[in-house]
Parts: structure tokens; sequence; C-alpha cells
């Protein structure tokens, strides 16, 4: 296994690779850390004290997201590559809301290979990753949830 690295290192890596013409598949290069998958200092910035909207926020997050990610794994099925990007699109945005910085990259991956229409045999392995974490990110925002009593 290789040692995890960090964010920049990873970005660094995978653009050096990709302008080099290389075909770089980000599943060797990120880890996901062993550590929690989600920052809520997002949500608690946009809303301080305000533990009602946080906890909208996180259940409009844990309500939807299931039906986008569906939709991302029907359209890499399907090879349809512009409804799979504009489903990782509107993904991106409920994600940086729970400050998941590995989820925004799988996502973003997604999207630019869709859009560019390269990189097809990635894009499977990139969606059940992406579904995988996420399932794990609903566990903590519901064990969250609870602690916080919202």
């Amino acid at each position: 296994m290789q040692p995890k690295r960090n964010r920049i290192e990873t970005f660094n890596t995978i653009t050096k690779e990709r302008q080099a013409g290389a075909d770089t598949n980000i599943l060797n290069l990120i880890d996901m850390p062993e550590k929690k998958l989600v920052d809520l200092t997002y949500i608690r910035s946009i809303a301080p004290g305000n533990t009602a909207f946080q906890h909208t926020l996180i259940n409009e997050f844990l309500l939807h997201t299931p039906s986008i990610i569906a939709e991302i794994k029907k359209n890499s099925k399907a090879n349809d590559w512009n409804k799979m990007k504009a489903a990782a699109h509107k993904l991106k945005g409920s994600i940086s809301y729970v400050g998941t910085p590995f989820l925004i990259q799988s996502v973003a991956e997604i999207e630019m290979y869709c859009h560019q229409q390269e990189h097809a045999h990635l894009i499977p392995a990139l969606v059940d990753q992406l579904d995988n974490n996420c399932q794990k990110v609903y566990t903590e925002l519901a064990t969250e949830l609870k602690k916080r009593n919202v």
C-alpha cells in the first residue's frame, strides 16, 4: 500500500502525470484517511449557533445525496457522459457543505472525465469509491446528529 499523501501532493502528482500524458488512476493515489471524513466547520461558520439550520443542511445532504449517487451510477452503466457530468456537478455543491475534500476530489474527477470523455475505464471504479465513501459519510453525519441532539 502506498503511503498516504496530503491533498496538495496528490493534486501535484495527478497534474504532473496528466501533463506528461499518463493515464493516472486516482484510486491508486488517494488513500482515504482512517480519521473522520466529515468536517462541519463550514456549516458551523455559516450558521453559528443555529443548530436548527445546521440540522436542515445535514438532513438535506442525507436526503438528496443518495439519489444523486444513484443517478451517477445509472448513467455510468449507460455510458451517458452528459447526464453523469451534470449529476456529478450537482453533487459537488452538496458535498462541499459537509467538508469532505476527498469526496469533492472524486466527484471532480468523474465530472472532468465525463466532460473530456476520456479515461472511461476509470469511471466505474471512481463511482464505486464515491458510493462507498458516501456511505461512510452518511454514517458519520447520522452519528453527529445524534451526538449533537439536533
